[in-house]
């Protein structure tokens, strides 16, 4: 995948604009085309950026994103049933 500094084109989107294209799509789950009209850009550039941060999040969720093993994971599902009854908190995700 390219990076999101990695770019030929003419008019290419600065990293953290890209940024905030995704997060919004993630966001709102809003259509491409109503995301591009609204910060006017193309709808297959906002496709563009949602692909190269989503490519470049994975490339980097081993370094975030971990799951408790063994008796940490006991434990952490007894104290989310305590506190919120929620009995099955693997399927959480903390960002």
């Amino acid at each position: 995948g390219r990076d999101l500094l990695d770019s030929s084109r003419n008019n290419a989107l600065p990293p953290l604009l890209q940024l905030f294209v995704c997060l919004r799509f993630f966001a709102t789950g809003a259509f491409h085309k109503l995301i591009g009209d609204s910060m006017h850009i193309s709808e297959c550039t906002v496709g563009r950026c949602c692909k190269s941060v989503t490519e470049a999040l994975l490339r980097i969720r081993k370094l975030f994103i971990a799951f408790p093993k063994d008796d940490k994971d006991r434990t952490t599902k007894q104290e989310f049933i305590k506190i919120a009854g929620m009995p099955f908190p693997s399927a959480c995700l903390q960002l």
